[in-house]
């Protein structure tokens, strides 16, 4: 017994490594598109792909199209030491995809047809370890998520929601109760309320690379220094072929651009904060 035991412990090898904030966006985009839902919407079915930073890796994970500058694929944004609304003019459309292929049809009416096999990515400014996400609401209408989860729930579609590790809370519950434009007296950055969403698919870098490599992995730590600010180190376990194909995989993403991007104009603003 003592012998099988040796034997199935050298077998497992264990690999450290940390990502930036861009290398695990873009490990989270190659993981995600091996999800089967999302495999079996993009064969027969319907995919909106809602605007975030972290969505336009995706966007260029399904359609082999470079996004320069990626915060045109986004309205909120963090940036300059506040939370604002994307400066970029004009803003790229969200991706809707019908078996597959790229169709030119508002998001909004795409989501009126949607069916239970059919899948809406949403991002989320943090998530908790309950397994609830949050994403905040800046402007009127409770925002893209406000106008999407009736038809999402209706029609009983998937609702998947890309993070990562840099975002992890304690307590989106907790923050959800605190927030509110009306709650909130002072803001350096746009006042927001919150949406917590309970029955999404978070997906993970955890989540990528057990998809990818059929490895374990867990978060050991996280944040640094200079591009490393918001970083995550993770440790993964497998077998060795498939440790080394993670690493080999890791290697490659190394030298992941910065993500460019910035806000709008404070002069131009309809809701001045304490900046």
């Amino acid at each position: 017994m003592n012998e099988l035991l040796e034997e199935s412990e050298k077998m497992t090898k264990t690999l450290t490594f940390t990502l930036t904030v861009p290398e695990a966006k873009r490990l989270i985009a190659h993981g995600i598109i091996e999800l089967p839902i999302i495999k079996k919407a993009l064969e027969d079915h319907t995919l909106v792909l809602a605007h975030g930073i972290g969505n336009a890796y995706i966007y260029e994970a399904l359609t082999a199209t470079k996004i320069i500058d990626k915060s045109t694929y986004t309205a909120g944004i963090v940036v300059d030491g506040v939370a604002c609304i994307s400066g970029a003019n004009p803003r790229m459309s969200s991706l809707v995809m019908r078996k597959g292929v790229q169709v030119e049809e508002d998001w909004l009416v795409a989501l009126t047809k949607f069916g239970p096999n059919d899948v809406f990515i949403k991002g989320a400014n943090s998530f908790d370890p309950s397994g609830n996400a949050g994403i905040l609401l800046g402007g009127n209408g409770g925002g893209t998520i406000g106008k999407a989860y009736g038809h999402i729930r209706a029609a009983g579609s998937h609702l998947v929601t890309p993070v990562g590790y840099e975002k992890l809370i304690p307590s989106v519950a907790a923050t959800t109760a605190w927030l509110g434009r009306d709650k909130v007296d002072y803001s350096i950055g746009v006042k927001c309320g919150q949406f917590m969403v309970s029955d999404s698919v978070i997906f993970t870098e955890v989540n990528a690379l057990a998809i990818l490599f059929d490895v374990e992995a867990i978060p050991i730590a996280s944040g640094g220094i200079q591009d490393c600010r918001g970083a995550v180190t993770l440790a993964v376990r497998g077998t060795n072929e498939n440790v080394v194909s993670c690493l080999s995989y890791i290697k490659s993403l190394k030298g992941e651009p910065e993500i460019n991007g910035g806000k709008r104009s404070c002069a131009s603003c309809p809701q001045p904060c304490e900046r």
